[in-house]
């Protein structure tokens, strides 16, 4: 009875702060008193058997601790204007407090938007930025989580943080001495700030600014680090580094190489992943690549079984895949190295069996493998059965993209161009096969003008083969 007359009690006291404030209504502090959220919180306070001498202070820590204890309590508590007494406990002198208020941000904004934009109007960016340079590394640690949860997915919040400074204050903490809490944290939030570049790109200026972090904390020894700063590149790099235009230097490819055969799939697929956007087929950094012995590699990337617990693209097979559609194009020098690494059986088989992001993106490559290589290359093509799902995908693509749709078109009358004509029979059956001989005929009467002149090279082909039914699709 003494235990639940002193958490009224606390309460009470807790309930006339918010009373006094200006924002609230008395009838808002009854609705937060009369909330089934309340009544939970009684008994946890009396279950947990507190002291019954407690100072103001730790009153406020304790109300903290159960009052965020989970989602159903922090939405009651949020609902009922917490947000301005969080950032007066995060600016607290008390470090118990100040480390409660912390924890109870990290918690609470990323469940609503509309929540971490109250704590941000109630002053929170500048506390938070203030509190990174605590001499408490709990205040530290826990500065860095609340921000991190406050950016997340909202640009703006973002764009505030970085305004007073984020980006210079994240670069100064990377240092040998900085503890791994701290370091793990600092990479994820530039991670967070590197997503969505695509709507809502963070500034050059910013970026410049954070790349001689990048490359420090690229060699750290742990794999949270490792992983979070290798995901940032990619997302920045992304579109074929066409954004920032990032110069890597040699000694930063080469590392990204390294982490390629790293034990975690996540850090070699972020690797790749930037490798891939970074090669263009001509620039500096496509030649860097080449001396790692990129075009060695892709075969061995290209037999690696994905991650089954990563639905997300992109995969260490697709962006191999992209890697490779961008070296076929570069020069008929570097398309015949390719070919020269036995690598197409490997491609034609995700062409065959991948995922379906897989199979288009190996279309794309069988198609630019067909324009450069020789009557020599595409027997071989032909040799490892490549029409046939080549013509799956095509059936495929008719209904998701018109431009795979060109480009398998186009891969097919390079084939039928290079090939012997005793193998065009053989090919005419393939097609029929899988059903390939209509879908050629529809696109093209339904296509836009490159379409139909491919198809229609395809059908003459075919015609000139003696095959009726085909001569007289052609001639329709």
């Amino acid at each position: 009875m003494i235990l639940k007359i002193s958490f009224i009690f606390i309460a009470f006291c807790f309930c006339k702060k918010i009373t006094n404030a200006s924002s609230f209504e008395k009838e808002t502090v009854h609705d937060f008193l009369d909330h089934p959220h309340f009544k939970q919180v009684l008994t946890d306070f009396i279950d947990a058997g507190h002291d019954l001498i407690m100072g103001k202070e730790e009153k406020e820590i304790l109300m903290l601790q159960i009052m965020f204890k989970n989602n159903e309590y922090i939405h009651a508590s949020m609902h009922s204007g917490m947000a301005k007494f969080l950032v007066e406990y995060m600016n607290s002198k008390n470090p118990d407090l100040q480390f409660q208020a912390l924890k109870a941000v990290s918690k609470a904004a990323p469940l609503n938007v509309q929540y971490a934009e109250e704590i941000v109007d109630e002053g929170a960016v500048k506390v938070l930025i203030k509190n990174l340079h605590s001499k408490n590394p709990k205040i530290v640690v826990e500065s860095f989580k609340a921000i991190g949860s406050i950016i997340f997915k909202n640009p703006e919040l973002r764009d505030q943080f970085l305004k007073f400074g984020l980006a210079e204050h994240l670069v100064e903490f990377v240092l040998l001495e900085t503890p791994k809490e701290v370091l793990i944290q600092i990479t994820h939030i530039i991670m967070l700030l590197a997503l969505n570049q695509e709507k809502t790109p963070i500034s050059k200026e910013t970026v410049k600014t954070l790349l001689p972090a990048f490359r420090d904390l690229i060699h750290d020894s742990n794999p949270k680090i490792v992983k979070d700063i290798t995901w940032a590149l990619v997302f920045l790099t992304d579109g074929g580094n066409k954004q920032y235009n990032i110069n890597f230097k040699k000694e930063t490819v080469e590392d990204l190489f390294k982490l390629v055969f790293d034990g975690n799939y996540s850090i070699r697929s972020g690797a790749i992943g930037v490798i891939s956007n970074i090669i263009n087929g001509s620039n500096a950094q496509t030649k860097m690549a080449l001396d790692n012995g990129i075009l060695k590699l892709l075969p061995e990337l290209l037999m690696q079984e994905n991650d089954p617990l990563k639905e997300d693209p992109p995969t260490i097979i697709n962006d191999s895949l992209l890697i490779l559609e961008k070296l076929f194009a570069a020069s008929d020098t570097q398309a015949k190295a390719i070919f020269d690494t036995g690598i197409m059986p490997l491609i034609i088989y995700h062409l065959a069996r991948g995922s379906q992001e897989e199979r288009h993106e190996a279309a794309w490559v069988v198609s630019a493998a067909t324009s450069v290589g020789n009557k020599t290359h595409i027997s071989k093509m032909v040799d490892s059965n490549v029409v046939i799902p080549l013509c799956k995908v095509l059936i495929e693509a008719n209904s998701t993209s018109a431009n795979l749709v060109e480009v398998i078109l186009k891969g097919l009358n390079e084939i039928l161009k290079k090939s012997e004509a005793d193998r065009i029979e053989e090919i005419y059956q393939s097609l029929e096969k899988c059903g390939g001989i209509e879908i050629v005929a529809f696109v093209g009467e339904h296509g836009n003008d490159m379409t139909t002149e491919f198809a229609d090279k395809i059908l003459r082909t075919f015609c000139s083969a003696e095959i009726e039914a085909v001569c007289k699709a052609s001639a329709s």
